[in-house]
């Protein structure tokens, strides 16, 4: 619909947020999402949009951000303009960068341990739930433990139920102490 006015708003205020700004360090910045497709629309139908974004700096660099779009309506509920928040966000990324390294290298030497591991994680209500076993706790217990996935320590383990070993597990897994 080419003559709906919120449509031409939309068009104005895509072409707003594209223009460039500087950051504190007086460096250009350009947002690099493609607003006017997605986001712009949402905002105004829904009133407000969020989601992650991307900022352009001058030589390419691009920073993360986090977005929110708000619409503005007059009483008559036509729109009068949009207005963002954006947030730099890259610490955040590269926090994210780094914790699934590591747990890639966590996984890397459980799956690699010649000693037979069990994971398990413990629910609110203090049930053990067996989450995997690398393949020397397969091959040592001569178990096949994918059918177990999801279980409970007792229903895994029948064995274990008449034991301290599921309260100790549970001891461990809440405190991180043995």
């Amino acid at each position: 619909k080419a003559n709906d006015p919120d449509r031409r708003r939309a068009a104005k205020a895509s072409l707003s947020i594209a223009v460039s700004r500087q950051d504190r360090s007086g460096e250009a910045l350009k947002l690099i999402d493609d607003l006017d497709v997605s986001a712009l629309p949402a905002a105004m139908r829904h009133g407000v949009w969020r989601g992650e974004t991307a900022i352009r700096r001058a030589d390419g660099t691009e920073i993360p951000t986090s977005q929110v779009i708000l619409a503005h309506r007059d009483e008559n509920g036509q729109l009068e303009f949009t207005s963002t928040i954006i947030r730099d966000i890259s610490t955040l990324k590269a926090a994210e960068r780094a914790l699934q390294q590591s747990e890639q290298r966590f996984r890397s030497v459980v799956e690699s341990c010649p000693m037979g591991i069990h994971r398990y994680r413990l629910e609110d209500d203090g049930r053990l739930i067996f989450e995997g076993a690398n393949p020397a706790a397969d091959r040592i217990l001569g178990v096949d433990h994918l059918r177990l996935l999801g279980s409970t320590i007792e229903h895994a383990f029948p064995a274990l139920v008449s034991t301290e070993v599921p309260d100790r597990y549970r001891d461990v897994a809440a405190g991180g102490q043995p």
